[in-house]
């Protein structure tokens, strides 16, 4: 074992790792002690040589005492801050997989809120517009004046006005077919979170669905 001891710094340094801000209680004129295997030396901080010795003093026998002391207490204080750290998250974790009726029930709203936001966000109405515009311009046989909001899309990705109209209905259309879907599966999932005793099928098959209707839009 290689060991320096630094009484001024309350340093042991044991071979190469330190331990700083200990209490060593090493004579007043000690500056350190240097060990190296089995012997070694005390250097000091008057006139005094170094000494050699062959054994450690009991004041060096101590402060390795209070290093590996110290070094316990760093190892129990992070065991307890893991434990408690791992308890948490299996709190957590439980309550995610057995939500009560009124977390659940806030959940399901506020991920269908989300899913409206990532898509529409504040332009529902701007989408309402163009999805009526591109209806009826296609119901007329793509003739007559060209609504502004089909026009705008043709012009800002470079088509037809036809293609625009036609991909104007069939996003919304999409569209359409998503709403009707989260709305069945939001309205029965919140009927059973208000109904079933175990609630952890009905969070594990909200939060699937969640998760294949976002990839399927586009804002996974």
């Amino acid at each position: 074992m290689r060991l320096t001891i630094i009484p001024s710094d309350g340093a042991v340094y044991v071979d190469g790792d330190a331990v700083s801000g200990l209490d060593i209680a090493a004579p007043g004129n000690v500056h350190a002690l240097q060990w190296s295997g089995a012997s070694g030396h005390i250097e000091y901080t008057d006139s005094q040589p170094n000494s050699v010795v062959s054994e450690l003093p009991v004041w060096a026998l101590a402060a390795v005492d209070a290093r590996a002391s110290h070094l316990s207490d760093i190892a129990a204080a992070a065991a307890a801050a893991d434990a408690q750290s791992a308890a948490a998250a299996a709190q957590s974790a439980y309550a995610a997989a057995n939500p009560s009726s009124s977390a659940l029930l806030l959940e399901i709203d506020a991920d269908t809120d989300a899913i409206y936001r990532a898509v529409q966000g504040e332009r529902a109405t701007e989408y309402l517009l163009a999805e009526s515009d591109a209806k009826a311009y296609v119901a007329g046989g793509y003739t007559g004046t060209v609504p502004d909001s089909v026009a705008s899309w043709a012009a800002a990705t470079g088509n037809t006005n036809t293609w625009a109209a036609d991909d104007i209905v069939a996003t919304a259309n999409a569209w359409r077919g998503a709403q009707s879907s989260i709305r069945a599966t939001r309205l029965m999932c919140k009927e059973q979170a208000r109904t079933l005793p175990d609630l952890g099928p009905v969070a594990a098959a909200w939060r699937g669905f969640v998760a294949t209707i976002r990839q399927a839009l586009g804002v996974a």
